[in-house]
């Protein structure tokens, strides 16, 4: 035979024992670049901090963020940049798109003079009459959000429609403690 060849011990058609070290740490380094690819590039995870989108996430919820979004729908949960503080990381609901015109009568939420049907909202003081706002067009690239409970919420009622740049992803499910996405 020609050639290089390799010599091995006699081990029934396994690995060396030295050599199967090396493959387990190759195989655990492989899934570690994996993970950190998936983290980076597709999902993240965050923690719920506040009261302002019950009942859909509470304190202490742990949320898995698709971070590839850039289409975002109404009613999506979305995770974003704080727009005055860029280490703050918030979660509210989309209620207007770019182009239409929001507005918030005695507590209900009406995009382009049409009231939304918000079934997400559990409490009767979300739709309390003192949470109304006058008429607020949506720029292009951005996005008008509401907690869902409205009474206790900064949202774009306090900083305005939010440029889409500044959001990180969708939240798509709670992953502690389990149970489902509202």
């Amino acid at each position: 035979m020609s050639g290089a060849g390799v010599e091995t011990a006699d081990t029934g058609g396994q690995p060396a024992p030295a050599g199967r070290g090396r493959v387990l740490l190759l195989r655990a380094g492989m899934l570690l670049l994996a993970f950190l690819l998936v983290h980076t590039l597709l999902f993240e995870v965050y923690v719920v901090h506040g009261a302002s989108m019950e009942p859909a996430l509470h304190e202490a919820d742990r949320v898995l963020v698709w971070k590839p979004s850039r289409a975002f729908g109404r009613g999506d949960l979305a995770v974003f940049a704080h727009p005055f503080d860029d280490e703050r990381v918030l979660v509210k609901r989309i209620v207007g798109l770019p182009g239409e015109t929001v507005e918030l009568r005695a507590g209900r939420v009406y995009v382009n003079d049409r009231e939304l049907a918000e079934t997400y909202l559990a409490r009767d003081e979300d739709r309390s009459p003192a949470l109304g706002r006058p008429p607020v067009k949506v720029p292009a690239g951005s996005y008008y959000l509401l907690g869902d409970n409205r009474a206790n919420s900064q949202d774009s009622r306090t900083f305005g429609p939010l440029d889409g740049r500044r959001i990180v992803g969708r939240a798509a499910v709670v992953i502690w403690p389990p149970r489902a996405l509202r």
